[in-house]
């Protein structure tokens, strides 16, 4: 995935894991359809050595870097909607590795060829996220192994990140409405393999640097491979397109098409994941660490720091985010504990939690009636969110089921197509109902959907005034801290009347509390992962399986699961400032609006520009009536 600049497909829980297009000639036969010429990807000069006019080189240096992710990682132009590059995959061979750390000092030193002087404040937001982009990755790749870099991380293939998963998403993100579009997928599918062998070499070379996965996290991974192993297009996921084609396609074609797709799979496929699976498990698996911290490795402390400064847009040390999760654990228990109370339960906290994980009122029956929950839930926030917006994105959304090759993973969110082709969608987990309560589903649906991720994003790609990088560009602390604050928002349109829903919610606030104390303790503070585990056992209502899970997440994810808190409390903390300064004047809904209406920004740039905000609100003239 690519990292330069981030966009809504990294949101996608389960991020392409594939790498980048190689930039020499001897690797570009890996991406380009038969019969095209090579077009060499933008930006790759050294920039001019007198500073150019601001406002236009700044244009087209955010168009170039993202003409050039979209080329490199054109799995990820799928996701986003451009289908150009529905027939590449992107490259992980050492020699675009190498091409892609050079690339990254270019970017760096062209926009310092830039004058960041007089700018509107949209070039000037523009400005500074390329920056903190450009210096952060810059950071990355001279503390990661020679032979990785910023855009390819040696721990790659995990439980929650893995080819398997991915190309089973990519297929859910292609467009399948013309014969050209599953030939673009027939090509796409004849380079998996030679990408397969480059993951096991870049394997390899993760074994060698020492920079291997925590063991514990990642022992489930060759099982996850079983549901590609299946020429069956009935079966197998990544193959299903197949088995409805429409009908503008000729019977002739569908069947031609669909017998290639079966060979290929089969023949080339197959034995590239086998290869891989086999690879994992008894080579790669046997060399993972014990040790859960990322501090463990080499140079892995000032790397985790780093990553914590790339998930929170902030300075925030270790400690200091360590004392804020456990402030927070603190003041959540209380009120977890009140609810309890309030139910009349009279026995322990532990005793509460096992009973709404077990008892069958709060299981769904089957899948069907899972997801039928959820989809009527969602139609219950759309029709309350003017209450809270002064504009709201078009862009549709849908529940869906998750595949069962994604086993326990957590609900999550898939971006919509930028042009609007393809709608968003909330994906859910019927895999095991019995980790999936009842009492969770408000909050989720709140959170991955409206007026959270579907919403914040969707509503970035229908503001004209920002450049295209902005419209797509997303970091984890504004993104999910909106997220986690749009949970909160559901007390104010009639959520969260029903007290097990209440402590659904409550319980989900201290999940993001509980990885303040757990990541920072994990990376930081040698807790072990049977520490964490009972840290967070005691203080959520979650199964214990999926807090195993959330903990593998965090050792293999070192400090991204810090930014949502993070995120949410700078929310909050700005609405306070803007209540208590505005008083009267305070218009929750076009807060709202400000407050996504720039894209997703760091935090620092979104202070700014919320006290922008608020000044210019408190300088309106107040209406008057009667004349």
């Amino acid at each position: 995935m690519p990292d330069h600049i981030k966009t809504r497909a990294e949101h996608v829980r389960h991020k392409f894991v594939f790498g980048s297009l190689a930039l020499a000639a001897a690797a570009l036969y890996l991406c380009l359809p038969s019969g095209a010429k090579a077009q060499p990807p933008p930006a790759l000069s050294d920039p001019a050595a007198q500073p150019v006019p601001a406002h236009g080189a700044l244009d087209e240096l955010a168009h170039d870097v993202h003409e050039w992710q979209l080329l490199q990682f054109p799995e990820n132009a799928t996701v986003e909607g451009d289908h150009r590059y529905d027939d590449l995959v992107t490259d992980l061979s050492a020699i675009a590795i190498a091409a892609r750390r050079a690339q990254h000092e270019l970017w760096k030193k062209r926009l310092e060829s830039i004058e960041d002087a007089n700018l509107s404040m949209e070039d000037h937001l523009s400005y500074q996220i390329l920056k903190r982009q450009f210096d952060d990755h810059l950071a990355e790749d001279h503390l990661l192994p020679e032979g990785f870099s910023a855009d390819d991380q040696p721990i790659r293939v995990t439980q929650e990140d893995n080819p398997a998963a991915s190309i089973v998403q990519l297929a859910e993100a292609t467009r399948f409405s013309s014969s050209m579009d599953y030939q673009n997928y027939l090509l796409r599918l004849q380079k998996l393999p030679l990408q397969l062998d480059q993951t096991v070499a870049l394997l390899r070379l993760a074994i060698d640097t020492g920079w291997v996965a925590p063991r514990a996290a990642v022992l489930s991974v060759p099982s996850r491979f079983t549901a590609v192993l299946d020429a069956r297009p009935d079966r197998n996921p990544a193959l299903q397109p197949f088995t409805k084609m429409p009908d503008t396609i000729s019977p002739e074609d569908r069947t031609r098409m669909r017998e290639e797709a079966v060979d290929l799979w089969k023949l080339n496929v197959i034995p590239a994941f086998t290869r891989l699976q086999v690879f994992y498990r008894d080579v790669y698996l046997p060399k993972t660490r014990l040790d859960p911290s990322i501090a463990s490795l080499p140079g892995g402390d000032p790397y985790y720091r780093l990553m914590l400064r790339e998930s929170t847009t902030t300075e925030l040390s270790p400690d200091a985010i360590h004392a804020l999760g456990l402030t927070e654990v603190a003041r959540i228990d209380q009120e977890m504990d009140r609810v309890r109370s309030e139910v009349g339960f009279h026995g322990s906290r532990a005793a509460f939690d096992h009973w709404l994980n077990t008892d069958p009122r709060f299981q769904y029956k089957n899948a069907e009636e899972l997801l039928n929950a959820y989809r009527a839930c969602a139609k219950r926030i759309d029709a309350e969110l003017p209450r809270l917006f002064a504009e709201l994105p078009r862009l549709p959304y849908g529940v869906r089921l998750m595949q069962p090759e994604e086993g326990e993973n957590s609900e999550y969110y898939t971006a919509g197509a930028n042009d609007g082709s393809r709608a968003g969608f909330v994906n859910v987990n019927a895999n095991d109902l019995k980790t999936h309560p009842r009492w969770e589903m408000e909050t989720l649906e709140l959170h991955e959907g409206m007026p959270g991720h579907h919403l914040q994003t969707s509503r970035a790609l229908e503001l004209p005034e920002l450049s295209e990088f902005r419209r797509t560009y997303w970091n984890d602390a504004y993104g999910e801290g909106w997220a986690l604050y749009a949970e909160k928002l559901g007390y104010e349109i009639g959520f969260f009347k029903d007290p097990y829903m209440n402590y659904g919610h409550l319980s989900d606030e201290m999940l993001r509390a509980s990885r303040l104390v757990v990541d920072t303790g994990l990376h930081a503070f040698h807790m072990s992962r049977a520490e964490a585990i009972a840290y967070m056992h005691r203080y959520t209502a979650m199964p214990l399986a999926a807090i195993e899970s959330e903990v593998d997440r965090y050792t293999v994810s070192p400090g991204q699961a810090t930014a949502y808190k993070v995120g949410e409390l700078d929310i909050l903390m700005l609405r306070d400032k803007a209540e208590s300064t505005l008083g009267a004047r305070f218009d929750e809904r076009r807060f709202h609006n400000a407050l996504i209406d720039h894209g997703a920004l760091p935090l620092d740039l979104l202070n700014q520009t919320i006290d922008g905000w608020i000044v210019q609100q408190a300088a309106l003239q107040p209406p008057t009536f009667g004349q």
